[in-house]
């Protein structure tokens, strides 16, 4: 019995420092990210379309309906702006998120999916999607990269 414990300890506590693992990692000066965004589609206006930041800061914008440009556009984002986002990834949790937020009842609101990968394979990707009862910080990270978004001209302000 104290082996099947100490067995679900040990797991428990490995399986809560892979979360961490990533931030700690990311934390470093030098360390990159890629960063997968996919937002869906609502009944109404909400911008569809689907994006990836690679480590060496190119973002591969693939639009969808109500945004601000048409078709597949390929830019460059300045490193402060990269970095600002490593910073807020970190600083708001993102990594000890859950997986999925959502109420299933509720029809009319789109997925929102961001991903958080490790071009050298130290850490596991963290994938969260949400569409309602997300935590603040999850809709603050959305804010910001819908304002990045706005600043390269992807999306309409």
């Amino acid at each position: 019995m104290k082996f099947k414990l100490l067995v679900l300890v040990a797991f428990s506590l490995s399986f809560t420092a892979c979360k961490y693992n990533a931030a700690q990692l990311l934390a470093k000066a030098d360390a990159t990210y890629i960063l997968e965004v996919e937002s869906g589609a609502c009944y109404g206006t909400c911008p569809t379309y689907t994006f990836r930041l690679d480590e060496n800061r190119n973002l591969e914008f693939k639009a969808g309906r109500h945004c601000a440009i048409e078709g597949d556009t390929t830019l460059a984002i300045s490193e402060e702006d990269y970095q600002k986002l490593k910073e807020s990834l970190i600083n708001k949790g993102f990594f000890g998120m859950d997986s999925v937020y959502d109420y299933e009842e509720m029809m009319d609101v789109p997925n929102y999916i961001i991903s958080v990968i490790d071009p050298k394979d130290k850490f596991k990707t963290q994938r969260v999607r949400g569409r309602v009862e997300y935590p603040d910080e999850y809709g603050d990270l959305k804010t910001e990269i819908g304002e990045l978004l706005v600043k390269y001209g992807m999306l309409g302000g």
